[in-house]
């Protein structure tokens, strides 16, 4: 069983950005998988480096089509895009300096704040991208 598994009700509804969505799951199984079997840690580097990257392409990829359908709340959800931004890229920079390690709780924090960022606020874009938003 995977660590993160995909379900339906993450779908926002917007094909593009449920792609995106299941490539940051997949890639954080990876991670995962790789530190359940030991990976070394430029292994580790290279995956989370991935992850960091991709989910910056994602949050821009996000970002252009909630000014596109004009998302009343475009502010806060660039405001949390830069927050999880700034914390997963200090800790990317932490592993590569050797002060921090692929840890379950790193884990957990990865699966709880992507999953509770697509039920919680993307699904606040969705109507508006959809056309199921209220005049």
């Amino acid at each position: 069983m995977a660590f993160l598994e995909w379900k339906t009700s993450y779908s926002v509804q917007v094909e593009e950005l449920d792609r995106q969505h299941l490539r940051l799951v997949q890639l954080i199984n990876c991670l995962h998988d790789a530190m359940k079997v030991g990976a070394p840690r430029p292994a580790l580097e290279r995956i989370l480096s991935d992850l960091v990257t991709y989910t910056r392409f994602h949050f821009q990829t996000e970002e252009r089509l909630m000014r596109q359908y004009s998302f009343p709340l475009l502010g806060d959800h660039i405001e949390e895009h830069r927050s999880l931004a700034t914390t997963v890229t200090r800790f990317e920079e932490d592993l590569r300096a050797g002060r921090v390690a692929i840890s379950i709780p790193l884990m957990q924090f990865l699966r709880t704040w992507l999953t509770g960022h697509i039920v919680s606020s993307d699904m606040k874009y969705s109507p508006y991208m959809t056309g199921r938003a209220a005049a």
